[in-house]
């Protein structure tokens, strides 16, 4: 069991990662404002997304359980929350989103 959660943090930073490294290319899609969203994995930690029309964004992994702290407080456009495999599903095309959504595996605030 321990093998498969650390198979599954590494998926995660791997997407986490590969979404950063694309941010940081600079503003690729058409936004008209900046953008954040919270990302909440149970299992797996918070990870908040920057992007912005005007600069490079950013993925950002958030320290859990450190009430009243910066990474807590930052401000989201959107919160989407479900499970760690969920998300991995929903990136590997194996689950709807819609879907996902009727059946209450995730979900949006904001």
């Amino acid at each position: 069991a321990a093998d498969e959660c650390t198979s599954d943090a590494s998926r995660v930073n791997g997407f986490f990662d590969a979404l950063h490294m694309q941010l940081q290319q600079g503003p690729t899609i058409a936004l008209q404002r900046d953008l954040s969203l919270r990302f909440r994995l149970n299992g797996a930690g918070d990870y908040y997304v920057y992007a912005s029309p005007h600069e490079k964004g950013f993925v950002h992994r958030e320290k859990t359980g450190s009430a009243g702290s910066v990474e807590e407080t930052k401000h989201a456009d959107c919160t989407i929350s479900c499970d760690l495999d969920v998300l991995l599903r929903l990136v590997k095309g194996k689950l709807n989103p819609v879907a996902a959504m009727l059946r209450g595996l995730i979900k949006v605030e904001g």
